[in-house]
């Protein structure tokens, strides 16, 4: 399935999260296994997503419960569909990616978008569920491959306004 193409023609404004960003600072992309696929879409076109979803073969394991709905197929592809980046849970995530995520859905995806999507994504895992080998290892080599092309003090500025600067100093 062309997740893009299936966008584009029903008019649903989207991003795809994480992935690519994470796989293009491996040496190479191969070397990063991918579970599943998270795109950000715009929430008002929830329902019109799970029509087309499950018309293409999607099985929803999850609609409609929290801030993301989980598909799979009969190839067990799995694509989370997230309406917005936080839950209520982190508050002053949920709030100072507002704006961010119109950026995104709008295809301004840039690297400092999804560098600071990259590291509170990281600050959410390690405070609520931890952090594996894996997400250590994306951590060192994102910030290696995009640490030229971004201004750190703007970084740092932006997650010390989240109040979870120490918990990224902890990180790195």
């Amino acid at each position: 399935i062309d997740l893009e193409k299936l966008f584009k023609e029903n008019d649903i404004r989207y991003s795809f999260l994480k992935g690519n960003f994470i796989k293009d600072a491996y040496p190479h992309r191969f070397y990063r296994w991918m579970t599943d696929i998270d795109i950000l879409i715009d929430p008002a076109k929830r329902e019109l997503v799970h029509e087309l979803f499950t018309q293409q073969d999607f099985t929803a394991k999850t609609y409609k419960i929290d801030n993301h709905d989980i598909y799979f197929n009969s190839l067990k592809l799995v694509v989370e569909i997230h309406l917005y980046l936080f839950d209520d849970h982190f508050a002053a995530l949920r709030k100072a990616f507002t704006p961010i995520e119109a950026e995104m859905l709008q295809q301004e995806n840039n690297v400092l978008n999804q560098y600071l999507f990259f590291i509170a994504h990281h600050i959410k895992h390690s405070i609520s569920s931890g952090m594996g080998i894996r997400n250590i290892l994306d951590f060192y080599l994102v910030s290696r491959a995009y640490s030229d092309q971004l201004d750190m003090k703007q970084v740092d500025t932006a997650i010390e306004d989240w109040g979870y600067l120490e918990e990224y100093h902890r990180l790195v």
